[in-house]
């Protein structure tokens, strides 16, 4: 389902001014909406599904950063990230991680609606090259 949920997607809209992928944007785009909805489809029908990606480290995955968030944030689903065998992190715990423990879920202030959105690791399009031209 890379088409539709993963991590670098085609609409130039989702990028920043500085070309980081900005997953607030993406979690907007319909196709994005599309495939997640497969996912929450899936665990609704009690199938178990394994979300894979080239980036190892879920922390600096679109994985955590927006398909796990989205999932949590939105629709009370929790993620778990494989970290090494017999090694797993909830989506919960990657969160808590992500912003240096200023978002906790077992705080007594928790609200669910301050869960952040996040930008990819490093840009992945920049600006195209202006080239001046001399008479």
């Amino acid at each position: 389902m890379g088409d539709c949920i993963g991590g670098r997607p085609l609409n130039d809209d989702c990028y920043d001014e500085n070309g980081f992928f900005d997953y607030q944007k993406m979690a907007e785009v319909p196709v994005f909406k599309k495939g997640l909805q497969r996912l929450i489809d899936a665990n609704t029908g009690g199938y178990k599904v394994a979300i894979m990606c080239s980036e190892s480290d879920p922390s600096q995955c679109h994985r955590s950063k927006l398909i796990g968030r989205e999932l949590l944030s939105e629709h009370s689903i929790e993620m778990y990230h494989i970290i090494a065998p017999n090694k797993i992190k909830s989506e919960e715990d990657i969160i808590t991680e992500l912003t240096n423990g200023a978002w906790d879920p077992h705080s007594l202030f928790f609200d669910n609606d301050k869960i952040p959105y996040f930008k990819s690791r490093k840009a992945y399009k920049s600006e195209p090259e202006v080239v001046e031209e001399y008479d």
